[in-house]
């Protein structure tokens, strides 16, 4: 066996890995920038085919249009100030551990170790909250879940919806004690630029490498504003202690290279281009997403909004086991897939992108920065546009042309 799949198409959902009997392939960082992709060891390797007819590429998954679709966001305090968005994913994983089950999601150890885990406490929950903008390592954690399936245990399995296919295609079954959620996806840049990312800012400053962890998005108050939070977006690091290295304020959109070119697509890997999933259809029993764009609502969005589609009947059971904690109201299905671009279509390969990686190669800390500045201009000329009404003033015109 040479290829498993097309290059390109390949989500590095780790099906293979799983299914392989003889354990002759390994997920490696390959390209440029370092996408993982299997490599098969020709001389362990038995030529079954399991991985071709495994990998969820070659073997579409079936999807659903949604049911449902609510707002909604954890009634505690603590616990919806502590999520990234409304606290629908921490609210289904509390439920699960209460009914004796086991989670699984992807856990950050360090900023060089993101990866999915297992969680069967509710002290370790903590560990799988919070937004990772990056590939997280499934490794052979489909294996550890199938195992816990077949044993009765409930499971509560949360990834991007290629990982979630990848699971459902590895498991060949639709265990009925297994609840998949499936989390709106952007598009996957490798842990390899992140690394790359941390450790450009840390040599900047002096700081240690050992222990260092990433926030990507933070929730803070701000003088003067009396209710609610702001959501920025950055990467922030910490300390093996838990202290600041940088300031949030230094995380902000357009300060760094690796956030700044995760919003505007400009490192995912290749299929995420073209990505199978980002689709009004859901491969999970439940999505989650921020409530983008939500209109007038009696749930508080102050603080976060989770949008919930729910897709199966397993799924709506899962929903009503959680909503004695959780403030909800159901909306408009359209409403929550008109606000999240991921769930019409994928991310839009940047033009320039081609060019990006092929600087890259040669010198990554020039490129990345030539590049920034380029973004900087684009952000620069949004704001003064929105600050001059003309961007509004622009889709009116344009709506009156079509119209005619």
């Amino acid at each position: 066996m040479e290829q498993i799949c097309k290059y390109d198409q390949c989500t590095g959902c780790s099906a293979c890995i799983n299914i392989c009997p003889k354990s002759a392939i390994t997920m490696t960082a390959q390209g440029p920038l370092g996408d993982i992709h299997p490599s098969i060891n020709q001389d362990l390797c038995i030529n079954c085919h399991f991985c071709a007819k495994i990998c969820p590429v070659n073997n579409l998954i079936d999807k659903k249009y949604p049911l449902n679709a609510y707002a909604l966001i954890a009634k505690d305090k603590e616990d919806l100030l502590s999520s990234s968005s409304g606290g629908a994913s921490s609210l289904l994983a509390q439920a699960a551990i209460v009914d004796g089950g086991v989670v699984y999601g992807c856990v950050e150890n360090d900023y060089h170790d993101i990866a999915h885990r297992r969680i069967d406490s509710i002290s370790d929950l903590a560990l799988i909250k919070k937004s990772k903008y990056v590939q997280s390592n499934i490794n052979y954690i489909y294996k550890d879940v199938r195992k816990n399936t077949i044993e009765g245990r409930h499971v509560l399995f949360f990834g991007t919806p290629c990982q979630v296919a990848g699971l459902k295609s590895y498991l060949q079954k639709d265990y009925e004690n297994i609840l998949l959620v499936d989390l709106v996806c952007h598009g996957v840049p490798s842990q390899k630029l992140l690394r790359q990312d941390v450790e450009r800012r840390l040599d900047s400053i002096g700081a240690d490498h050992d222990g260092v962890t990433v926030i990507f998005r933070e929730k803070v108050g701000t003088p003067g504003k009396k209710d609610g939070v702001n959501i920025i977006f950055g990467l922030f690091l910490k300390d093996k202690n838990g202290r600041d290295i940088l300031f949030r304020d230094s995380g902000r959109v357009g300060d760094d290279f690796y956030i700044t070119a995760f919003f505007n697509a400009l490192i995912f890997r290749d299929c995420c281009y073209h990505c199978e999933y980002a689709r009004p259809e859901r491969v999970g029993d439940i999505t989650i997403a921020d409530f983008w764009g939500i209109g007038e609502t009696s749930v508080p969005k102050e603080n976060g909004i989770s949008l919930v589609l729910v897709n199966t009947s397993r799924g709506k059971k899962a929903l009503e086991r959680i909503t004695s904690n959780a403030r909800f109201e159901e909306r408009n299905i359209e409403e929550g897939i008109k606000g999240n671009r991921n769930l019409q279509c994928p991310s839009i390969l940047p033009p320039e992108r081609n060019k990006f990686i092929s600087e890259y190669i040669v010198d990554n800390d020039n490129a990345c920065n030539r590049y920034m500045r380029p973004i900087h201009r684009k952000r620069r000329l949004v704001r003064l546009l929105l600050k001059l009404h003309l961007l509004s003033l622009a889709s009116r015109i344009k709506a009156k042309l079509i119209n005619k």
